[in-house]
């Protein structure tokens, strides 16, 4: 017996994610965000000067197939004058349900230095993939 998800099927998965009003927040390292990490909480969200309890809207940048996996991809997000102190994860949320989509662990904290601070997404294939 073989099993198969459709792309049409992932393609409408994508486009439904990208119709939805998604935000990038960031987190310390005692968040400890996974892949079990199913909602948006305030817990372990970095706090800071450059930095806004919620993080910061995202918008689609590019989506699509590619050898059967959907993709979708966001413009990068930047915090200005951030001089915030101990971002591990980036969180990407729906701001109604509060549904986590995403979680990028940075490895090691990461700092403002009283200049912009941009995550820069992956130029190629997206952030989320089905």
């Amino acid at each position: 017996m073989n099993a198969f998800f459709p792309i049409t099927a992932k393609r409408a998965l994508i486009d439904f994610i990208a119709s939805r009003p998604l935000n990038a927040a960031l987190f310390t390292e005692k968040a400890k965000l996974d892949e079990s990490t199913a909602k948006y909480s305030t817990d372990g969200e970095l706090s800071g000067p450059g930095y806004d309890a919620g993080g910061l809207p995202l918008t689609v940048s590019t989506d699509g197939v590619d050898a059967g996996v959907a993709y979708l991809g966001f413009s990068n997000p930047t915090w200005t004058n951030a001089s915030f102190i101990g971002a591990r994860y980036l969180e990407i949320y729906d701001r109604e349900t509060l549904i986590t989509y995403g979680v990028i662990d940075f490895g090691a904290e990461k700092s403002g230095q009283g200049a912009d601070f941009t995550y820069k997404f992956p130029a190629k294939g997206g952030v989320i993939r089905i």
